[in-house]
């Protein structure tokens, strides 16, 4: 038999489809999950990413040829096998539709829309750089391409250093088993499957993370970062989140501190971003919780149904709520197309180019006739090199070769986990680089409304309240709450049939993800923690990479504060569901509460690990990112952030960035 197929014959094949066409049966519209994709994703996977499940649908099969029926399985052995079904069926990345796509209504574009491919940034090889720069910056994401950006533009001879190779658009979508926010196996965007992290629970016990794990963290490598694949929310932090000690006090055992700058510091370089990125939104709206001179460049994207029933709901309650503000395109603008609302913008790159982000922004404007800038990819930056203070470069590798080139100034951009490890392993900075690692804490919570809504609409978030943010009673801080992220068919499959107890599988499963689905609604909140000095970033002192250096090691856990900040998000959201008519509300707001309280991760907005304070004593960078104890080695990424808000805090990246610009510009 040929060794790339999944090694069965026809009786075991047999016996394999009437289990999987009892998890997805046949019905008018398709022809059972077998013939329908899940044949073709063992055959196609099965020396693949299904390694793992080899042992148990081998012996599954053994029990089926005598007993052909799941009730004969053990639950391990069923679990594999709807876990394949639902992947195949409404997953398999070797369909260019797989079959459950149509089954369920989902579309990645819709119809009529024509995917783009963008031209790729100029980039050179390794070999061909310079021997000296101005400005070393590394990585290519969020905060990295404006800082290079930027300094080009000033006229500087810039080097912009990203570990990934530059991925294509179509690469980053259409993929659900590997797109980067809800990936099932290492993701598309990176890093690859060997690129392990360690994370050591409260416990003391220490466990090995793949790319894929949660806890590994969310950030894309590719060029542009996060910015290909985010679902561009587009945030200021309000005036609160900059002077929480001295709003809050400093609660025992945490590190909770004031930033050093202030809102109205910020604010020049937040409309700055807004106007250089692109942002749509509702300005009117937000200046009930913060200042806002210029109006946003764009609209806000046009209001949908589930953003009527959330708005009439909030206004039963009382609470103040508007649309998001998105870097994404609600019109033409700068050449890029409006948003189509296509149905898997989180995770995935945007089809039409409609989604601004460092890459298709001021980096394609500074790669422009003349441009000082040169854009290295698939290269890694192993260490930074000094003479005793002062960095004069940094020692890269593309797999091929090793070189050490010059620079007046290093500009490190690698986000809250990579950062202070390159920092760390090159004997940079002090005993703050790695400490007071946060995140964000989610409350969330599901319900079913009586109204047909289109479960797929992209962005997926549509309206918001900003009225929790602060100065709520008995507690610190606090965060927005909105609608509930855009769902992929395999997720729903798996997750969210199981919170309404829903068969896992057979005739009611499909109903469910058929018609049941378009009738959920979903709140949830994106709540700030509290720092503590003990959360935080090292170097595991046994596992190592594959250039040898040793891997990222998370340690501590979450602060006790944001246990009775998180309750009282999750106690909105129901609140909320409860005013819109929801019934069958489930508050799943404990699970997650359980999983933040164990542990410490970079998660999804991971920040804070090279802080920004004056004192020494209290971060590990200036107010302008440079690093303590060195003459010329910045930060520009969420590792900066004293504390994160109760915001998504990519754009406050982008701003601060934009802020250090200015100031190296003009020292």
């Amino acid at each position: 038999m040929n060794k790339l197929l999944a090694p069965f014959d026809a009786d075991q094949r047999a016996a394999l489809q009437a289990a999987i066409d009892e998890i997805i049966p046949p019905e008018h519209d398709h022809q059972g999950g077998w013939r329908d994709g899940v044949e073709s994703y063992l055959d196609t996977e099965w020396h693949g990413v299904l390694d793992w499940a080899h042992e148990l649908v081998t012996s599954a099969v053994g029990a089926l040829t005598t007993h052909p029926s799941l009730s004969a399985l053990a639950q391990a052995q069923q679990d594999a096998l709807i876990r394949i079904a639902h992947e195949g069926f409404y997953a398999a990345p070797h369909l260019k539709e797989p079959p459950g796509w149509r089954v369920v209504g989902f579309s990645p574009i819709p119809e009529g829309v024509q995917a783009i491919e963008p031209d790729p940034l100029p980039t050179i090889a390794l070999s061909t750089a310079d021997e000296t720069y101005d400005t070393i910056v590394v990585g290519a994401g969020t905060g990295g391409g404006v800082i290079a950006a930027m300094l080009a533009n000033a006229g500087e001879r810039v080097l912009l250093i990203e570990r990934s190779r530059q991925h294509a658009s179509a690469e980053l979508r259409n993929d659900h088993l590997r797109g980067k926010r809800a990936a099932i196996y290492t993701p598309t965007a990176g890093p690859s499957r060997h690129e392990l992290r360690v994370q050591q629970d409260i416990d003391g016990v220490a466990s090995t993370l793949e790319p894929h794990d949660i806890g590994w963290g969310l950030n894309a490598m590719t060029v542009g970062g996060g910015t290909r694949l985010w679902q561009a929310q587009a945030w200021r932090f309000l005036p609160e989140d900059f002077q929480m000690a001295s709003v809050y006090g400093t609660p025992k055992g945490s590190s909770l501190i004031d930033w050093p700058i202030s809102y109205d510091d910020m604010a020049p370089f937040y409309e700055l971003a807004e106007h250089e990125i692109g942002v749509c939104g509702d300005a009117h709206f937000l200046r009930h919780y913060r200042p806002q001179a210029r109006d946003f460049p764009m609209p806000a994207l046009p209001k949908d149904h589930r953003a009527e029933v959330m708005h009439t709901a909030a206004d039963q309650l009382g609470w103040r709520s508007g649309p998001l503000s998105f870097a994404i395109n609600s019109v033409e603008r700068h050449g890029r197309a409006a948003c189509v609302a296509c149905q898997q913008c989180v995770g995935h790159s945007c089809p039409v180019d409609a989604k601004a982000g460092s890459h298709n922004t001021v980096l394609r404007r500074a790669c422009g006739p003349g441009s000082s800038l040169d854009i290295v990819a698939g290269t890694r930056v192993l260490r930074i090199e000094t003479e005793r203070a002062t960095a004069t470069g940094v020692t890269v590798s593309d797999t091929e070769s090793e070189r050490t080139i010059r620079a007046g100034r290093v500009v490190v951009s690698a986000g809250a986990a990579e950062t202070p490890r390159l920092l760390i392993w090159s004997g940079l900075g002090n005993d703050q680089v790695g400490r007071h690692l946060q995140s964000h804490t989610y409350a969330l919570a599901y319900a079913k409304h009586r109204d047909r809504f289109h479960a797929w609409t992209g962005p997926g978030h549509s309206w918001a309240t900003l009225d929790f943010n602060h100065h709520n009673p008995g507690v610190i801080g606090g965060g927005v709450i909105h609608d509930g992220t855009q769902n992929l068919p395999v997720a729903a499959a798996g997750i969210l049939a199981s919170f309404f107890g829903v068969p896992r599988y057979g005739p009611a499963h499909t109903e469910f993800m058929r018609n049941g689905i378009h009738q959920l609604q979903t709140t949830m909140a994106c709540g700030q923690q509290i720092p503590s000095a003990t959360a935080r970033v090292t170097l595991d002192p046994a596992v190592k990479d594959s250039f040898g250096v040793p891997v990222v090691r998370f340690s501590g856990g979450s602060h006790p504060a944001d246990e009775p900040m998180h309750e009282f998000l999750s106690a909105r959201c129901v609140e909320w569901l409860e005013a819109m008519d929801c019934t069958d509300i489930v508050d799943i707001g404990d699970r997650v509460r359980w999983f933040y309280s164990r542990s410490t991760t970079a998660g999804e907005h991971g920040a804070g690990t090279c802080r920004m304070n004056d004192d020494p004593n209290l971060g590990a960078t200036d107010r302008f990112g440079k690093v303590h104890q060195t003459t010329n080695v910045f930060v520009a990424d969420a590792s900066l952030h004293p504390t994160n808000g109760g915001l998504n805090p990519g754009f406050t990246v982008m701003a601060n960035a934009f802020r250090i610009a200015h100031q190296l510009i003009n020292r």
